[in-house]
């Protein structure tokens, strides 16, 4: 391999090339660790840096019209565009000097959240400043052992001669972790499964996948026992007294690089201006730091954390959000000021439930939606495509609105699938106050990897028609009456852009970008 070629810069690039063509990144990054063992044997990266590019992205897009386009692949068009964001490029979003805050001058930086809104922290939480600085260390190692351990299942599935299925590795931690959550004393690891035990919906991913079954439940088995082997290794390291490097930070034109020991070290992670904008406002609201108080030592390293264990999760397709001018029309609507699945990275507003109170509390997470015990206020609800989480959702919110005796109201927005049982119980709730489906032609979320985009390239196309659910109890339903223009108000802001050149359909944007390339 040439010596002069980054593996990370070329898998950054190519992924970057495989969503243009309509493909969500989680999935391009799916694909390109799909196919590295090929690309490996065929010498793709012994050339020079466009060569490999080229021929990575050839063999990814290759690698994926292969693999049943019509449920991964989204239509092709260009991100929304809002003209009133004024200028891009980030030019007056700096890093501040010594300590002091950054202003919110930006009307891009402003289009990604609502800083003049926040529910109230429910009394049940912890204070923000109670949760603790994770280490480093053991961070980098989680993020490191979550890798080896996709690529595990990847290598396994190669062996069986399948094609892996599309996420499969995020719900199988998803479920994994949400079982864990069920047991009396929870494992304290926030991310990987600990108990070793087997998943049986795994298998199904596997055995749909066309792998045999007893096959699927022995590599099910494997991953169970390496995951909790890889938590052990996580949890002695994290025990250890040891000084953690230091988090540094650089710069280029539109990102903001997060490095551990010095400028430009690898492996760094990637934040754009707008968004680093954001959290700074939000940690120093959660930390209750004055404008001249910011530590921006212990900031970075909050950071740092927090883009590690996204980036370890990947799956940005399951972490997208609803557009900024949904959140406005619910804001208005419902008077929706809190989301019941955020992260500090793609929430709307400075008050908001997260599964990683860990990384986010100090951004303003109040912790997990499953462990809040609501009694009233307006939510929004979009949570990770993952069945049994869809599932537990819904009769979490079903227990919610039983007990509440103030008004208490959910906005949910779940991808169509009628058949599977979350849907139905929703469909069926005596709480379901109206209920639409928008088509996935019609309508974009923000995207899961926004906070490494630029704004205007922060929206993806939905893979999936979307059926938003309003879920009230009677004192809600009084409260916040759902009204008759909601469906239409909100199915404009999810599919309908305001620019510079006006009012665009999804075929209109399709045409532009075609006509304007990047």
């Amino acid at each position: 391999m040439s010596k002069t070629i980054d593996p990370d810069d070329v898998r950054r690039k190519v992924c970057i090339q495989v969503a243009k063509k309509g493909y969500s990144e989680s999935i391009a990054l799916e694909a390109y660790e799909a196919t590295e063992t090929d690309a490996q044997k065929a010498g793709d990266l012994d050339t020079s840096f466009n060569d490999a590019r080229k021929r990575r992205t050839a063999r990814v897009l290759e690698y994926l019209t292969a693999s049943n386009p019509q449920e991964q692949k989204a239509p092709e068009t260009p991100a929304q565009d809002e003209g009133a964001e004024g200028n891009e490029d980030g030019d007056d979003v700096t890093i501040p000097a010594g300590s002091k805050m950054l202003g919110l001058r930006s009307k891009a930086a402003r289009s990604i959240w609502n800083s003049a809104v926040a529910a109230e922290v429910p009394e049940q939480h912890a204070k923000v400043e109670n949760w603790k600085m994770g280490s480093v260390s053991a961070e980098l190692l989680r993020m490191q052992l979550t890798k080896k351990l996709r690529n595990k299942l990847f290598k396994a599935c190669e062996k069986q001669k399948v094609t892996v299925p599309l996420l499969c590795f995020e719900r199988w931690m998803s479920r994994s972790k949400l079982l864990e959550q069920k047991a009396v004393e929870p494992h304290s690891e926030p991310l990987l499964p600990a108990l070793g035990q087997r998943d049986k919906g795994l298998i199904k991913d596997l055995v749909r996948a066309k792998m045999d079954e007893a096959a699927a439940a022995a590599v099910a088995d494997q991953m169970a026992l390496s995951s909790q082997e890889a938590v052990n290794r996580i949890a002695a390291l994290a025990s250890e007294t040891q000084s953690e490097p230091k988090v540094c930070v650089s710069a280029s034109k539109h990102m903001l690089h997060f490095a551990l020991g010095s400028d430009g070290a690898k492996p760094y992670l990637e934040l754009n201006k707008h968004h680093y904008t954001k959290l700074l406002e939000m940690y120093r609201r959660s930390t209750n730091a004055g404008a001249q108080e910011v530590d921006l030592e212990k900031f970075h390293a909050h950071v740092w954390l927090l883009l590690a264990r996204y980036a370890a999760l990947q799956g940005h397709g399951y972490q997208a959000a609803l557009t900024n001018l949904g959140f406005d029309v619910l804001l208005k609507a419902m008077s929706v000021k809190m989301e019941c699945f955020a992260s500090p990275l793609n929430c709307r507003y400075a008050v908001f439930c997260s599964a990683f109170p860990d990384t986010d509390g100090c951004f303003g997470s109040v912790g997990s939606f499953f462990s809040t015990r609501l009694t009233e206020g307006s939510y929004e609800a979009n949570p990770p495509f993952v069945p049994e989480v869809m599932s537990q959702m819904g009769m979490h919110m079903e227990d919610l609105l039983k007990k509440a005796t103030k008004p208490l109201s959910f906005t949910v927005l779940v991808p169509s699938w009628t058949d599977l049982p979350y849907f139905k119980k929703l469909e069926a709730s005596s709480f379901k106050r109206a209920s639409f489906t928008v088509p996935a032609k019609d309508h974009t979320f923000c995207d899961g990897a926004q906070h490494q985009r630029l704004t205007r390239e922060r929206f993806r196309p939905s893979s999936f028609d979307t059926t938003v659910f309003v879920m009230q109890n009677e004192a809600g339903l009084q409260e916040w009456p759902v009204p008759l223009m909601l469906e239409a108000d909100l199915r404009a802001a999810m599919s309908v852009v305001k620019g510079r050149g006006g009012t665009l359909s999804l075929e209109e944007m399709e045409q532009r970008n075609k006509d304007h390339p990047k």
